[in-house]
């Protein structure tokens, strides 16, 4: 070892400047003239190289080799000295499969060659390996494995040995001669996310000959039913019905829950029990009271980010406990675990054999759909792994309650259901997709101990271990990376009971006839400006739908629907007095664009309306347009049409929506022309929502971006904006003085606090609008004076004109060119007005 020569700068743990020079048969004449790769190689033309000895005949054999593969995606995110420095590394997915490889396990190459000019040389030699999953013999999901550049060390090579270093490039041969540690890392590695992930490297052989040989020693048939009926378990119930919640056991009287699956308010009368699974030859489950007392929650728990979401329970105190229960440690294999659900059949009452199923690798959305999972290594598990809804009891999909892991005839809890985060809003059909998040118990040992001032014990691949020492595991270092959840919707804690509650149904056209309604009238004529309404004389309304300058001169009145008296709008005269703008309001960038209006304001407010709070079920809402019949003055019937997905464009074409969680809902969903009296495709006014017999208007319209400058006609593409009014709730109370009412799948609840909601907490994106338009506020006044006609095309070509000139750089709103129009020449004038209302 006094002829091995680690590089000064070598770090075992970050791998930085993982290099040796050796030395050997010393005694011998070096007449040898071996080669480096210089920087400019031609690495199209390399090869990956693994050279290996026959353990029957002790020969070389002929070295296993393979062309150059262009570098993975996702080389940087994987490898924190490559995502900071500059040729320091080469990465690749290539390997050998496990079939050609003599460890009977995918194998990385060993070395990297290249050749010009007849010579050949070496580039590089392999580091490590960064594997999803966490065998390193099995043929996992992927694998990328990273080379270490050898000429930027040749000058350390001639400080060991002297002499000098030959090297050749697409230029030439030539030598190095100078000694140097080439202390070129410049930029300290980045901190890497590896959830999910292994890191395994040198000398691959051993490795995987000793992963295989732990494989054949230990038990490796995995989690089964047999098995999670020879371990107690255990679930909580609250207010004498089961939840979904599973309770890891630390012994006989103890255990660790997931903290969202209880209700931690001060004033919360939650009653709570402990139902026991005891063994298979009684099904019958052993119920022990819960005191509030006896649940101690993480210091660190925040119900918002879900850090350090667990609690330790304790239960049947005076029992002795003699049951010995595991939590699985670190390090522990994913591919012998299993997703389980322990539920009691209702009418029975006896448990039922626990569902479960087989780890299934984890998603590559996991870390963008998590800011803990994100930035923090090992704290969750994450998958998208769930029951159908013709499985389960609540006909709705389930996550899995908890993981269980299973090594040499032991098994063990390995982490409980958190939360999931699911694509779309509706947690009662198969949605698009469910990623859920289960907490890593084996971080909580320390936390676990100090609660209950016992040891604990833990298991590996390896074997078993206690843990007798106390601390409050403090290990999230860094704080939750900020996540968009446009389109996007989380739940978590107890899903049985969100589930179990609710009646959903489609909002249908009679149930908006059934309730009352309101739009805007400006100048004697019906805009499309739906007005959300707070009892029978306020209302929300959108800021854009009224003229904001000082000397505009348009009238407004509410057009009111009466639900008991269906015929013709009610009229109320509306003072711009009474229309209070939020204080964020934005014209331009349409941020805070909303107004509370009061109307009617002498008479008594009788009628409840609801706002549908954050977590409505948004696939059983419907774009609704109220408008009135101009040529009989009666209340159409309203066109109504059930919700769309968002459409993926909708970030990139919304600087709020793509920087802000929950501020926009959007959708490509217009009327078509034919079903509009403007003969223009038309946005929807406003969204309802239903749940339990309820219905709720969810948002109004804001405003829509175009593909395409026209107005009116058959655009390519439509994006339509809605603005959530959850969130300006306490705005209203402070304007009114009054209750304002929502609700959600979880129940009614009530606002009494005034806020204004300042709560758009990043500027808007830049958006590029080259060959879009932006409108927005009321499209029927737009839209009149654009009616296409069949005889000329003038009015639109002036139109798309016009908007070509506006848009390319930065969205401008139809209305802001008319007001342009002020000082321009008669002719003038009158040739936009035919694209554009004058205001």
């Amino acid at each position: 070892m006094t002829d091995v020569h680690f590089h000064p700068g070598y770090n075992a743990a970050t791998l930085e400047y993982n290099i040796a020079v050796i030395k050997f048969n010393k005694g011998a004449s070096d007449n040898y003239k071996s080669y480096i790769s210089g920087m400019l190689f031609n690495i199209d033309y390399s090869s990956y190289v693994l050279r290996s000895v026959d353990k029957d005949t002790g020969k070389w054999k002929i070295p296993y080799y393979t062309f150059f593969k262009w570098e993975d995606q996702d080389c940087p995110s994987w490898s924190g000295i490559y995502a900071r420095n500059d040729r320091v590394l080469i990465c690749t997915s290539l390997m050998l499969s496990s079939e050609i490889a003599e460890t009977e396990c995918p194998n990385p190459y060993s070395a990297i060659y290249s050749t010009l000019y007849g010579k050949i040389g070496i580039v590089g030699l392999y580091s490590h390996s960064v594997i999803f999953g966490n065998s390193a013999c099995g043929e996992s999901a992927k694998w990328l494995n990273y080379y270490t550049y050898l000429y930027p060390y040749a000058g350390f090579a001639v400080s060991v040995l002297g002499g000098s270093v030959d090297l050749f490039d697409v230029t030439g041969e030539f030598s190095i001669n100078t000694p140097d540690t080439n202390m070129f890392i410049v930029n300290k590695p980045a901190d890497i996310n590896m959830s999910g992930k292994t890191l395994i490297g040198g000398d691959i052989f051993a490795v995987q000959i000793l992963a295989r040989s732990d494989a054949h020693l230990e038990k490796r048939d995995g989690v089964s039913t047999a098995a999670l009926l020879d371990i107690k378990g255990a679930v909580l119930a609250k207010n004498g019905a089961l939840t979904s919640c599973e309770i890891a056991l630390v012994g006989e009287n103890a255990g660790v829950v997931s903290a969202n699956c209880l209700d931690l308010e001060e004033s919360s009368n939650t009653s709570y029990e402990v139902l026991l699974y005891e063994s298979n030859d009684d099904f019958k489950p052993v119920s022990y009271a819960l005191e509030k007392s006896d649940i101690h929650v993480h210091p660190g728990y925040d119900s918002k980010t879900l850090a350090y979401n667990l609690a330790v329970i304790e239960f049947n105190k005076d029992a002795t406990d003699s049951y010995k229960s595991y939590i699985a440690s670190f390090p522990f294999f994913l591919s012998r675990t299993s997703y389980t659900l322990r539920t009691i059949n209702e009418n029975t009452e006896l448990w039922s054999v626990p569902d479960f199923k087989e780890f299934g690798e984890e998603d590559p959305d996991c870390s963008r759909w998590s800011g803990i999972y994100a930035t923090n290594n090992f704290a969750q598990l994450c998958t998208s792994n769930k029951l159908g809804s013709d499985v389960t009891g609540t006909g709705c999909p389930n996550p899995y309650s908890a993981v269980y892991t299973t090594s040499n005839n032991r098994i063990g809890a390995l982490a409980l259901y958190s939360h999931s985060v699911i694509f779309g809003n509706n947690t009662c059909q198969d949605s698009l997709k469910w990623l859920n998040y289960y907490t890593y118990l084996y971080r909580y040992t320390d936390f676990i101990v100090s609660v209950l001032d016992r040891t604990i014990y833990t298991f590996d691949s390896k074997d078993e271990h206690s843990k007798s020492t106390s601390g409050i595991d403090m290990f999230i270092a860094n704080k939750p990376a900020d996540i968009n959840m446009s389109g996007k919707m989380q739940i978590g804690g107890d899903i049985f009971g969100r589930k179990g509650s609710v009646e959903r149904a489609i909002v249908t056209t009679p149930d908006l006839l059934g309730i009352n309604g309101a739009i805007l009238s400006k100048d004697g004529v019906a805009t499309s400006c739906e007005i959300a309404l707070i009892g029978s004389s306020a209302g929300f309304v959108s800021a854009n739908c009224f003229e904001q300058k000082g000397s505009s001169s348009a009238k407004y009145e509410v057009l009111f629907y009466d639900a008991k008296n269906d015929s013709k709008p009610i009229s109320y005269p509306l003072d711009m007095t009474d229309v209070r703008f939020h204080p964020g309001y934005d014209a331009a960038t349409l941020e805070y664009n909303i107004a509370v209006i009061k109307f009617n304001k002498g008479a008594s407010d009788d009628y409840t309306s609801y706002i549908s709070g954050p977590y409505f079920e948004i696939e059983h809402s419907s774009y609704v347009l109220r408008s009135v019949d101009e040529e009989t003055g009666k209340w159409r019937i309203p066109n109504n049409v059930e919700f769309q997905r968002e459409d993926q464009d909708c970030p990139s074409w919304s600087g709020i929506y793509a920087k802000n969680d929950r501020v926009l809902l959007c959708t490509s969903l217009v009327q078509s022309p034919d079903d509009t009296e403007t003969r223009c495709p038309n946005p929807y006014s406003a969204i309802y929502s239903m749940t339990n017999g309820k219905i709720g208007i969810v948002g109004l319209y804001s405003h829509s971006v175009i593909f395409g400058n026209s107005t009116c006609g058959e655009s390519v593409k439509w994006l339509s904006y809605y603005t959530y009014l959850f969130r300006y709730a306490g705005f209203a109370v402070g304007i009114l003085d009054r209750t304002i009412y929502s609700f959600d799948f979880g129940g009614e609840y009530s606002t009494t606090t005034s806020d204004t909601n300042m709560f758009i907490e990043n500027k808007p994106a830049d958006i590029n609008m080259s060959g879009k338009t932006l409108i927005g506020g009321d499209i029927f006044g737009r839209k009149r004076s654009l009616e296409p006609s069949k005889s000329t095309e003038a009015s639109q070509s002036t139109e798309t004109s016009q908007s070509t000139g506006t848009t390319s750089s930065s969205p401008t709103l139809v209305s802001d060119i008319a007001d342009s129009a002020q000082g321009l020449t008669r002719d003038a004038k009158i040739a936009i007005g035919v694209a554009v209302p004058l205001g």
